[in-house]
């Protein structure tokens, strides 16, 4: 079975299905609604071309095909896989220019509270870390219009549609437009640890290393290497922890 077309975010779903035996409560855990999560569950099953889970009216259980891509699906921390932590790139925050946060010397947080944030559609990891952030949608999204990409959610922030949360490895690209602001967050900013994952009996293994060990030593500014036993440079966005609702669309 090729799991190589299929998103984290759809694998994580698949996973919070199992564990819960329900969509109501895996959506909840998830932090999204019941039919987004729904459809990206239909979307995996096309995807693969199998059924994963028999449906009932209160319950839901995984089929034998089901059972095997979760099995398949192992947790970082899981024996059977070694991680390598890379680097931490914090967040910063793009706004129109003339935006009432465009002039702050650090954002907080709590300034996100009633802004109208941009986020990318469903699948991309960074919408997850940025709706662990901000919260799951307290008013209804808008769905007019989706960004696939953070060039595009650059120029909807340009036109003053809204504000966006955008990795520091983007700000040399994205932050050009004269029309958007980028500021940095207070510290600890949030962020996320990039890393390396791969199987523990992987005859590659020293190969990645020396190749994790190689990004290190070559990261540009505004990102912090991982150091062993060091705390994380960034406040990492844990996007299974449940933050105060705040407004967010998804783009």
């Amino acid at each position: 079975m090729d799991l190589t077309a299929v998103t984290l975010t759809e694998l994580c779903y698949l996973v919070a299905v199992a564990d819960s035996g329900h969509f109501g409560r895996a959506a909840d855990a998830c932090h999204v609604t019941q039919p987004t999560l729904s459809t990206q569950i239909r979307k995996l099953e096309d995807t693969l071309g199998v059924r994963l889970f028999e449906r009932w009216p209160k319950r839901v259980q995984p089929t034998a095909a089901g059972r095997e891509v979760i099995e398949r699906t192992l947790p970082v921390r899981h024996p059977g896989l070694v991680s390598e932590p890379l680097f931490d790139e914090p967040f910063w925050l793009l706004v129109p220019a003339g935006h009432p946060l465009a002039t702050r010397p650090r954002i907080t947080e709590r300034d996100l509270d009633r802004q109208h944030v941009l986020l990318l559609t469903e699948g991309h990891c960074l919408r997850e870390q940025a709706l662990a952030l901000c919260g799951h949608p307290a008013a209804p999204t808008r769905d007019d219009f989706r960004a696939t990409s953070l060039e595009t959610l650059r120029h909807v922030v340009a036109a003053g549609l809204g504000v966006t949360l955008v990795p520091a490895l983007a700000l040399p690209t994205l932050a050009t437009l004269p029309a958007v602001v980028v500021r940095p967050f207070r510290a600890p900013a949030p962020g996320r640890r990039i890393g390396l994952v791969w199987r523990r009996n992987d005859p590659r293994a020293e190969g990645l290393r020396r190749f994790g060990a190689f990004v290190r030593s070559r990261l540009p500014a505004g990102v912090h290497p991982v150091r062993d036993g060091a705390a994380p440079a960034v406040g990492v966005v844990d996007p299974g922890a449940r933050p105060p609702a705040r407004r967010v669309a998804r783009r």
